[in-house]
């Protein structure tokens, strides 16, 4: 009897012939160190160096677990106890880290014995090298080959009896019919159901809910890279990791979004929306919200969803270039109200109404109260000449844009 062990998920292709292992009664042991009998490879370290330990006892095989992460049989949510072995059976799938693993128990193959365990005994027609008898020898009269020698009529008088002594007849058990390796059919149902133990929800129109391998090529297509290029025993975490990805990207959007929006209302400058558009706006909702909205109007075609994504690019980019003009021309338009020939004409104006006349204010005294009105501010705020130049230099620059 053998136990045969096979990859079933994603990792066979990187195994290669390496995907399966048999163990015999001398058992073995799995894990991610070289010195193993079967080596996972594991660059993440979800395996411990010695993850489990095959043993052959009473007639079965056990599942011994010496990992840190645990391992799942089946569709257990919690893993085999440390503290005794765990009993194979045909059929049972297991889950070490991110490796499922199919066990099948074959009771027709026998894989050779250990060197330890063969004994050289001589047939009873091979008595050429027998050793001579010694003089003393407690068995020097046995026939030795006559005890090993299978009887050809055995008594049914030693057959099993009952409680009572009477012949108890005994049927020799066939092979179990699932004593055989699982189909794919089978492996396929168990790993529906295990995925349906995580949490996820079986859809009978989906067949490829599970696939992995489909889902990260799709990404890779719609990103214009080569899925080939992405190491294949990490699928499930790319997938994982391109969702953190776009939720980081869109919560700096929303970010970038409110920012924007607090130096517009500094300035007093409106930020009109087409109340008709159906796409999201960055400023409401979470990023849940926004995410859902996002996937599910694209799906059904509400809103191009990458459109939305350009057309929020290109609107924080005419915002940072409509600041930069209009804060120089706010500048431009501060600063020229204190240049000399700025200054000549208030006074020569100031002349004519009589203000410089005897004991009237002086031009010194008339540019401390034109200098006081022009810089006149809020706390924490900027001229109001400054704000209403910049917010008519900023909605000319937007629009144009």
């Amino acid at each position: 009897m053998a136990l045969r062990l096979r990859v079933v998920s994603d990792h066979r292709r990187q195994l290669g012939p390496r995907s399966a292992m048999s163990f015999g009664p001398g058992g073995g042991t799995i894990g991610r160190g070289a010195d193993n009998d079967w080596v996972l490879p594991d660059p993440q370290r979800y395996l411990s160096g010695r993850h489990a330990c095959i043993r052959f006892q009473n007639g079965g095989y056990y599942l011994e677990d010496t990992s840190t992460n645990g391992i799942y049989v089946n569709d257990a949510e919690q893993p085999i106890s440390k503290r005794a072995p765990h009993e194979l059976h045909d059929g049972d799938l297991l889950r070490f880290g991110e490796y499922q693993i199919i066990a099948s128990i074959d009771v027709t193959m026998e894989l050779a014995a250990e060197p330890s365990a063969i004994i050289s005994v001589d047939r009873v027609n091979g008595t050429d090298n027998a050793l001579p008898e010694q003089p003393g020898d407690l068995g020097a009269s046995l026939n030795l080959q006559a005890l090993l020698a299978a009887d050809s009529s055995p008594s049914d008088s030693f057959g099993p009896v009952d409680a009572f002594g009477q012949s108890a007849g005994v049927s020799i058990g066939r092979p179990r019919a699932e004593d055989h390796e699982p189909s794919e059919d089978s492996i396929a149902r168990r790993l529906a159901r295990l995925a349906r133990a995580a949490g996820a929800r079986e859809r009978a129109n989906a067949p490829a809910l599970y696939d992995v391998a489909s889902g990260l090529q799709a990404f890779c297509r719609g990103a214009g890279i080569d899925p080939e290029t992405l190491p294949a025993d990490a699928q499930t975490r790319l997938l994982h990791l391109a969702g953190q990805l776009c939720r980081e990207a869109l919560l700096g959007l929303k970010d970038l979004e409110r920012s924007q929006q607090e130096l517009r209302n500094r300035f007093r400058i409106e930020s009109p929306r087409d109340p008709e558009d159906p796409r999201p706006m960055l400023a409401s909702g979470s990023i849940e919200e926004l995410l859902t909205r996002l996937l599910a109007g694209h799906e059904v075609r509400r809103a191009d969803a990458v459109q939305w994504l350009r057309d929020e690019f290109d609107r924080a980019k005419s915002h940072e270039s409509a600041v930069a003009g209009a804060m120089r021309t706010a500048f431009v338009e501060f600063i020229g109200r204190l240049a000399p020939d700025e200054l000549d004409s208030r006074f020569e104006r100031a002349v004519k109404r009589g203000l410089l006349a005897a004991g009237k204010a002086q031009p010194w005294s008339l540019y401390r109260d034109f200098y006081r009105s022009l810089t006149e501010m809020p706390a924490d705020h900027l001229p109001h000449l400054f704000v209403e130049t910049f917010a008519d230099a900023y909605r000319r620059l937007r629009d144009s844009n």
